[in-house]
């Protein structure tokens, strides 16, 4: 059978559009600014690479796992458009990346670096006249905090007058984790830690950082709790929260 020379010459094209087409990065987020958009975009033909583009310009980023990404806000001050911006690497157990970026009219600049990280998944950012004030959480039982100055970040951590306890909210959550612990079919130390779910596993590291509370203490109080079959235990938060 003879094939019509335009529908051979379309059958000849359409690999190369799927080619291209599968080869196409993809926008996981697009932020619009007075300068113009900023797009976190993953390359297609790798799960684990990204990068910012803002009009021909790229900052390329890297992680070990399948990226999402969310934008925290964007604030204009003097220099610019500061974009904030955190990145969920879908790695198990490892909190959100957050990147902090400043746009004007002819670049982007990458301004965090390796000491902007919340290790216990506090963000929080408010902007008082020019300047930024970021709430980084708690890092190994210290306050972290961040402050954005004319165009610089700066990370610190609060060395004094330092709560010793866990803050009301998270021991909250920490006190409702405890709640499956008396229904666990066996009480041992090794039986709370197998049956704990996974998510929970993930979350202790990182409620660590935070003052008063340690891991170990809450292996301990889901065991005692197991064992008695009720989570309503005098003692149980002072232990674990600090009052």
């Amino acid at each position: 059978m003879r094939v019509p020379r335009r529908l051979y010459c379309a059958l000849l094209y359409l690999p190369l559009v799927w080619s291209t087409a599968t080869m196409a990065d993809v926008d996981l987020l697009k932020v619009h600014t007075r300068f113009g958009t900023v797009s976190f975009v993953r390359g297609d033909e790798d799960c684990c690479t990204a990068y910012f583009r803002f009009h021909s310009q790229r900052i390329e980023i890297s992680s070990a796992g399948r990226l999402s990404a969310m934008l925290e806000g964007v604030y204009k001050v003097k220099e610019g458009d500061v974009v904030a911006i955190s990145v969920e690497t879908g790695a198990k157990g490892l909190p959100p990346a957050f990147y902090i970026l400043l746009v004007d009219r002819n670049r982007i600049v990458h301004i965090d670096d390796d000491d902007f990280v919340s290790k216990d998944v506090t963000f929080r950012a408010v902007q008082k006249g020019n300047d930024i004030h970021f709430d980084l959480g708690f890092d190994n039982g210290l306050r972290k905090r961040a402050i954005y100055v004319n165009g610089i970040l700066y990370v610190g951590w609060d060395r004094v007058h330092i709560a010793s306890t866990v803050p009301h909210e998270e021991c909250g959550y920490v006190l409702k984790m405890l709640i499956p612990c008396k229904a666990m079919p066996d009480c041992s130390d090794n039986g709370v830690r197998d049956a704990t779910p996974l998510a929970k596993v993930w979350a202790i590291p990182r409620l660590e950082n935070m003052p008063a509370f340690k891991g170990d203490n809450f292996y301990a109080a889901c065991a005692k709790i197991c064992a008695a079959k009720s989570h309503k235990i005098a003692g149980i938060r002072r232990t674990l929260c600090g009052y």
